[in-house]
């Protein structure tokens, strides 16, 4: 009776336990949307729940007793499901269903994976078998980790919760087939495992035979590391290497590149990370021990799928790694490259800040950058001290803002810190702090004193004043953490796309309205407008743009939603509306492609080719393009031409060639154009040049680049060296 009245205590205990962190889950971000997060959460506590009440009631002798035991395994899972239905009905959450496709995938098989895993340490060794139990539970705690560290992928698949991408910034977690198999595979190896333990339990087996199950089971872990990457649940060097086949080695860095990229592009890309690893070299006044391995994927589902995560390019300083998207090399490989350096100073087995500050870890790379989109760090940091998007040093190098705020700002605000103490302490000073030493011990100042210097600092250093449009642009979104039901509105987002790609608009409205009272997500109303557009409702798209596009003034978004209206105008026949929207956002003086794209449509607003041009898609809307191109070249359509990449067609060659040989010959067809737009056009057809193996007039444009009055210094500079190259 009292082992009973113990066993029955215990059980109190975990249901009580399991009631308070489901009750704690509903107050923490994401995971108060009753999402991913917290049915993930849900079954890592079930199972080990399941597994420690198991282990107890294994000693029970009464089949009655057992029968009432194995029943409470149920109760644990209707804790979350009720709080869940509870949620819904008193306060609402974002999607039942998807909650309960959460809810059957990653919590209900909790019980049998929790009694599969007690199960494995009653046939190990069942006199230790809270040990072992515990042993088994830090063994599975610490092979992601393992995963992570020695592998290329950021994802994990495990027991105890299932799935795991890598980052926080692919909000869409969708339940793939994958994932289910994964799931069916613990399920299926839980009740075999568990059926192998009764059959031990009644001594049915001799002991050649349990010596040999043990073995089995111990050799489970080597044996998936074996299967798993076959099944997508493991990357390995070797099968990234084997679905990353083009190898190019340059003196620094070996790539491995998908067959889809050019050995023109190739050359471009080896060329310009030489440029790269030369001016980094310069910065932290050393290179970096060995070479460094960088995997270019083809586009954003590649890399997901033998990465983990889509949206992020990542560095792993300890294996000297970085992974990068064909599309975004230029942005973005030189910021990898610099946490591959800055590794060389952590003297840890992350080769990153021991503390794990994010705003140290990142804003090192972005220093050493020193470039973001539209200006130099400096300069937006400067412009945005007066602004609300201005987050203190002391602030965000404590950790408690870096991924509250949108991560452009607190990348290109803890870049700019770190510039400042470059400058002012050298890099020697700086990596000193990065390999652990107290801020305090090194630089003379405290956080707190130290932001007026910072703001003096910034006041020297700045070039070029941003306007708030700008600033908005840049800062004016949100992160994971802020968004409303981040997971099910990005999910949805990705289910009207692939309706979307299929023509079927209709079911993608629908897609759109559904979560448009979920979330007033700027992609939401885009989506809505969008497909009301294609369907043909174009006076219902332009009322429903007018009626809320003033909701979403503070948002970086505006000036995407704010040309879509004045599309729509246009379509609607209003000349007169649309050319006063497409001259605002040129007054707003947001960045060269936004100055572009509204002088595009104004240009073709006189040549009276806007309607076919916003109706047109694909092919249709490129050959228009170049039909314009071919009767009057100018900045604008120049501009769309470089765009449109995907038809490298002989008429679009020759159009380009034309704009090279009036640039060279000083042509001035283009005066109506500030020299800031010219040189962002120059670039772009000096790269296109590099990327289709013309080196002789790239090498001309890079030189024209280099001799500007108005481009970036680091920009003129990069363009001069490549210049030069072989």
């Amino acid at each position: 009776m009292s082992r009973l009245l113990l066993r029955n205590f215990l059980f109190h205990i975990l249901f009580t336990l399991l009631l308070i962190i489901n009750i704690i889950l509903l107050f923490l971000p994401l995971t108060e949307y009753v999402s991913y997060e917290y049915f993930a959460i849900n079954g890592l506590f079930i199972t080990i729940f399941a597994g420690i009440f198991f282990l107890e009631k294994k000693n029970l002798t009464s089949n009655a007793i057992r029968i009432f035991a194995e029943t409470r395994f149920i109760l644990l899972l209707i804790i979350p499901l009720s709080i869940a239905l509870i949620k819904a009905i008193s306060a609402g959450i974002c999607s039942i269903e998807e909650a309960i496709y959460y809810y059957l995938v990653f919590t209900v098989p909790a019980p049998i994976i929790g009694i599969g895993l007690a199960s494995t340490a009653l046939i190990l060794f069942e006199r230790k078998k809270y040990l072992l139990y515990s042993i088994i539970l830090i063994v599975l705690v610490l092979l992601p980790i393992i995963d992570i560290y020695f592998l290329p992928q950021v994802y994990f698949y495990n027991p105890l919760v299932t799935y795991f991408p890598g980052t926080i910034y692919d909000e869409s977690i969708p339940i793939t087939f994958r994932i289910v198999l994964y799931k069916i595979i613990l399920v299926t190896l839980s009740i075999t495992i568990f059926f192998l333990q009764l059959k031990f339990t009644c001594n049915r087996f001799e002991r050649s035979t349990k010596n040999a199950i043990r073995v089995l089971i111990l050799l489970l872990p080597v044996l998936s590391y074996l299967i798993f990457p076959t099944l997508g649940f493991i990357t390995t060097n070797r099968e990234l290497e084997t679905q990353l086949s083009q190898k190019v080695e340059s003196n620094n860095i070996i790539f491995y590149c998908d067959e889809s990229i050019t050995k023109s592009e190739l050359v471009y890309i080896k060329n310009l990370s030489e440029i790269f690893y030369s001016e980094l070299e310069e910065y932290f006044k050393r290179g970096v021990e060995g070479k460094i391995k960088c995997y270019i994927f083809k586009n954003r589902e590649q890399k997901g799928d033998l990465l983990g995560t889509k949206n992020a390019d990542v560095a792993k300083p300890w294996l000297k790694q970085i992974f990068i998207t064909q599309g975004s090399y230029e942005s973005t490989l030189k910021h990898e490259l610099a946490h591959i350096f800055a590794g060389e100073f952590a003297n840890n087995l992350l080769r990153v800040d021991p503390r794990l500050n994010f705003a140290l870890i990142e804003g090192i790379a972005t220093a050493a950058d020193s470039e973001y989109d539209v200006a130099s760090i400096t300069d937006i940091t400067h412009s945005a001290l007066k602004s609300d998007y201005y987050i203190n040093p002391k602030k965000l190098f404590s950790n408690k803002a870096f991924f509250v705020n949108a991560s452009s700002s607190s990348y290109i605000f803890s870049g700019a810190y770190i510039e400042y103490l470059v400058d002012k302490y050298g890099i020697s000073s700086v990596m000193r702090w990065y390999n652990g030493e107290n801020y305090e011990l090194i630089f003379p100042k405290e956080f707190q004193k130290d932001d007026s210097d910072f703001r003096e600092y910034l006041k020297k250093k700045t070039e070029t004043e941003l306007s708030n449009h700008t600033l908005k642009f840049l800062f004016g979104r949100s992160s994971i953490f802020t968004k409303e039901c981040p997971r099910y509105v990005a999910n949805k987002i990705n289910e009207a796309n692939s309706y979307i790609e299929n023509n079927n608009y209709h079911k993608a409205l629908n897609v759109f309205e559904e979560i448009s009272h979920k979330t007033n997500s700027p992609s939401v109303l885009m989506g809505r407008v969008s497909m009301l557009n294609e369907l043909g409702y174009i006076d219902s798209a332009r009322r429903l743009l007018t009626s809320q596009i003033g909701e979403y003034y503070s948002s970086g978004s505006y000036f995407n939603l704010l040309m879509k209206l004045g599309d729509l105008h246009y379509l609607q026949s209003d000349t007169l509306k649309a050319v006063s929207i497409y001259d605002s956002i040129l007054n707003f003086d947001i960045s060269i492609p936004y100055t572009f794209s509204a002088k595009l449509r104004l240009e073709l607003v006189s040549r009276k080719s806007l309607k076919l041009f916003l109706e047109f898609k694909g092919d249709s809307k490129i050959n228009l393009i170049l039909k314009e191109a071919e009767t009057k070249l100018s900045l604008p359509i120049l501009y769309a031409v470089l765009l449109s990449t995907e038809m490298n067609s002989e008429r679009r060659s020759k159009i380009l060639d034309d704009a090279y040989r009036l640039i060279i010959d000083g042509a001035k067809s283009f005066d109506s154009s500030t020299i800031r737009e010219k040189d962002y056009l120059l670039i772009k057809l000096c790269r296109y040049y590099f990327l289709n193996g013309d080196i002789e007039k790239g090498r001309n444009l890079s030189r024209l680049i280099s001799d500007s009055s108005s481009n970036n210094r680091i920009t003129k500079k990069r363009f001069n060296l490549l210049s030069h190259l072989p």
